[in-house]
C-alpha cells in the first residue's frame, strides 16, 4: 500500500475542498446566466393591465408573466435612462435550469441620456429547450463599472410553446 505524505495528502484535501466550492456557487458553469439580486418571487413587480413594472425603473409591456412564449420572442417596454448604457442594455432566456438559450440587447429607441423613461425592443431567437416547459427572461441592468453592488436585474417568469 501507497503511503503519501501528509503534506501531499493535505493539499489534495484542500484541492477537492476548492473544487467542490468552485462548483457549489456556479464559477465553473460559464453557460448559466448570472443571477441578480433576487428571485423571482422577491423582485418587487406588479401587473399594471397589459404591463409589468419593476422598482419604477422597467415598465414591460411584452411579454407578460407566465406568457406561453416561441421564437422569435419580441421584448418591449421602456426603461429609465439610468437602466442603460451607450443606448442598450443586455438581456436573457434562461431555460428552468438556469442555462442561457438566448442572449440579446435591448436597444434605446430615444435618448436614452434621460431620468425619464426611454422605449426599447428586442427580438430573440432560441431553440424550445428539449426538458421543461418554463423559463426566465432576466433584463439587466447595464453596470459598465462592474461593481456588484450596481448590479440590478427584472426575471420575469415565462412558458414556452408546445
Amino acid at each position: 500500500m501507497t503511503r503519501h505524505h501528509p503534506a501531499v495528502t493535505t493539499i489534495i484535501v484542500l484541492l477537492l475542498i476548492l473544487v467542490g466550492g468552485l462548483l457549489g456557487w456556479g464559477w465553473l458553469r460559464p453557460t448559466h446566466a448570472p443571477r441578480p439580486n433576487g428571485t423571482a418571487k422577491d423582485l418587487a413587480k406588479e401587473t399594471q393591465g397589459k404591463q409589468v413594472s419593476y422598482k419604477d425603473l422597467l415598465r414591460l409591456e411584452e411579454p407578460l408573466p407566465q406568457s406561453v412564449v416561441g421564437s422569435p420572442l419580441t421584448v418591449s417596454g421602456s426603461a429609465r435612462g439610468t437602466w442603460y448604457f451607450e443606448a442598450s442594455f443586455p438581456i436573457d432566456l434562461v431555460d428552468e435550469e438556469g442555462v442561457i438559450i438566448a442572449k440579446g440587447v435591448a436597444q434605446a429607441q430615444g435618448d436614452w441620456m434621460t431620468p425619464g423613461f426611454v422605449p426599447f425592443t428586442v427580438i430573440l431567437p432560441f431553440a424550445k429547450p428539449l426538458v421543461g416547459e418554463t423559463g426566465t427572461l432576466i433584463l439587466h441592468k447595464e453596470n459598465p463599472s462592474g461593481d456588484p453592488l450596481r448590479d440590478d436585474a427584472f426575471e420575469l417568469p415565462i412558458r414556452f410553446a408546445p
